[in-house]
């Protein structure tokens, strides 16, 4: 999903980031959104924390609720590609193996299938890290101090 999320650094502009507000009609438009700040998000994570190690990763198009909250059209094609669809437990296999296995040679690196996965060009920046990372944490700052 992170590839239909593409973020800009407008996006993270002024007082009330657009990349924190409900910026699409659709969720899952959101979705991707959030899919897209996750992979930027655990690249600088490690920038920031070097002894850390951090991933990010698909589990697959897995069977669950989520659709719930992305329209009837999405539902419906969702529906119909249900007999396709990961289990629950068969979309858990890549956290998993990220989880249990030594995964710092990819540090930083997208999974998928329990593999490193290029992410697509354009998505990620090292600019796009740094501002999410920034971003983030004036808003976790803003909360702490009330």
């Amino acid at each position: 999903a992170y590839a239909s999320g593409k973020i800009t650094l407008d996006m993270m502009e002024g007082e009330n980031p657009a990349i924190f507000e409900p910026v699409a009609k659709s969720g899952f438009q959101q979705y991707a959104f959030s899919n897209t700040c996750r992979v930027l998000f655990a690249k600088e994570l490690i920038e920031q924390y070097p002894g850390l190690t951090c991933v990010s990763l698909h589990p697959g198009a897995v069977k669950t609720n989520i659709a719930r909250s992305v329209g009837s059209c999405f539902q419906c094609i969702g529906k119909c590609f249900a007999p396709c669809l990961k289990s629950p437990d068969e979309g858990a296999v890549t956290t998993l193996h990220c989880a249990t296995t030594d995964v710092s040679a990819g540090n930083g690196m997208y999974y998928k299938d329990s593999k490193i996965q290029p992410v697509k060009d354009g998505f990620v920046s090292k600019e796009l890290q740094v501002n999410l990372w920034e971003v983030s944490m004036a808003v976790v700052e803003k909360f702490m101090s009330k």
